[in-house]
């Protein structure tokens, strides 16, 4: 009577008395527990939050500065000497309007950047190209952000009681 209910009633559950049916079992379970608490990072370009992108999303396009923002005037960048940024294979190079630079860049999660060094060339720049680009250099090494605002990459860092100093680049040719 019991074989006949066992039939009827559970007809899919498994002999859990064999250990085959129970290791089966005891896998099955830890697989789906296991696939449940694993977070998928956001794949290449999508939205990690307000603006946020993968860093991959970044590579592949030439960044040349629209807008300097260091809290003093909310400068247009220089007309001359364009300033440029291209990401790639974990770093960040280009233009400083005057000479070539790269840095190592690392990015622990969607929207958080860590520069390294700064490295560049050893042209002799005057006037406003030199100036321009160590107040580039000294912003790019101090940013910790940055985002995708209508098209346009923003990189940004804490400035202490004051709004974020910010880096704002347009996709370039």
């Amino acid at each position: 009577m019991l074989g006949l209910r066992r039939v009827l009633i559970d007809p899919v559950l498994p002999d859990l008395k064999t250990p085959a049916n129970a290791l089966h079992l005891a896998v099955a379970v830890s697989l789906v527990a296991l696939l449940g608490c694993v977070a998928q990072p956001p794949a290449t370009g999508q939205t990690a939050g307000k603006g946020m992108v993968s860093m991959e999303a970044l590579q592949g396009k030439s960044w040349v500065l629209a807008q300097f923002d260091n809290g003093d005037d909310g400068s247009k960048a220089p007309a001359e000497g364009a300033i440029t940024a291209v990401f790639a294979a974990g770093k960040v190079s280009g233009s400083g309007g005057c000479n070539r630079y790269s840095a190592s860049v690392t990015s622990p999660s969607p929207g958080a950047l860590k520069v390294g060094p700064v490295s560049a060339t050893k042209r002799f720049c005057l006037g406003a190209a030199g100036e321009n680009e160590q107040r580039y250099f000294a912003a790019l090494a101090k940013a910790t952000g940055y985002a995708i605002e209508d098209g346009r990459l923003v990189l940004t860092w804490d400035r202490e009681g004051q709004s974020p100093g910010r880096l704002v680049f347009r996709a370039g040719g």
